[in-house]
C-alpha cells in the first residue's frame, strides 16, 4: 500500500513538475530536488508556526534566543528526530514558545557559574555522544564533526554566560540542553522505530 503524501510533499511535487517542464531532469535529480524542496517547506511551515505562536504571546525574543542556540548546536551535534513534522512542530511550540513564557512568569533564572558548570558537563557528555547520527550517510568525517560539536558547545556556553539577565541565560541554556539531550541513546526509548547509528 502506497504511503499517503504529506502537504509539504504535495507542494514540492507540484513545484518539481513545473521545473521539469522547463529543465530536463533525470529521475535522480528529480528525487533530490523533490527531497530538498520538501525539507525546505517543512522547515518554513514549522518556523512560521513556532514564531507565529511566539508573536501571539508577544515574546518573540524568548523564542528566538532558545531556538537559535538549539539550531547552532543541532547543526554540529545531530541527534534523533521526531517521527513526523507535526510532532516536531508541536514539540517546538511547547519547548521554544510555551516553556520560555512559563519560565518568565515564574521569574526563574540561571547564574553564569551555573551555566559554566552545565557547559563543562555537556562537553563531557558530547565527547561520548556527539555527533549522534541518524543515518549512515552522515558518518563521514566523524572525528572532525565531534571536534566541531565540542567547539560549538564551548562557544555557545560562553555566549550564554555573556547575557546580563539570569532569565535570558536560562532560556539560552534551555536551547543548549535540548540539543544535548537529543544526542543521548536513552532518548531512543520514547521513539520506537528511531535508531541512532554511530560511526565505527
Amino acid at each position: 500500500m502506497e504511503r499517503s503524501k504529506s502537504f509539504e510533499e504535495i507542494i514540492a511535487q507540484n513545484i518539481v513538475e513545473k521545473i521539469s517542464k522547463k529543465i530536463i531532469l533525470n529521475e535522480l535529480e528529480i528525487a533530490k530536488v523533490s527531497y530538498g524542496l520538501s525539507t525546505l517547506m517543512i522547515n518554513i511551515i514549522k518556523c512560521s508556526l513556532i514564531y507565529g505562536s511566539a508573536l501571539i504571546f508577544g515574546r518573540i525574543s524568548f523564542t528566538a534566543i532558545s531556538h537559535i542556540i538549539f539550531c547552532i548546536m543541532r547543526r554540529y551535534c545531530y541527534g534523533i528526530h521526531a517521527k513526523s513534522s507535526i510532532n516536531c512542530t508541536v514539540i517546538g511550540i511547547i519547548y521554544f514558545t510555551i516553556l520560555p513564557m512559563w519560565l518568565y512568569v515564574h521569574s526563574l533564572g540561571m547564574s553564569s557559574q551555573q551555566v559554566l558548570i552545565a557547559g563543562i558537563t555537556f562537553g563531557v557528555v558530547l565527547y561520548h555522544t556527539a555527533p549522534a547520527f541518524t543515518n549512515k550517510g552522515a558518518t563521514k568525517g566523524y572525528e572532525i564533526k565531534k571536534k566541531k560539536a565540542l567547539l560549538a558547545n564551548a562557544f555557545v556556553t560562553v555566549f550564554i554566560m555573556l547575557f546580563e539577565s539570569d532569565f535570558y541565560r536560562l532560556i539560552g541554556f534551555s536551547g543548549l540542553l535540548l540539543s544535548v539531550l537529543l544526542t543521548l541513546p536513552v532518548m531512543k526509548i520514547p521513539f520506537n522505530k528511531i535508531k541512532i547509528r554511530r560511526a565505527r
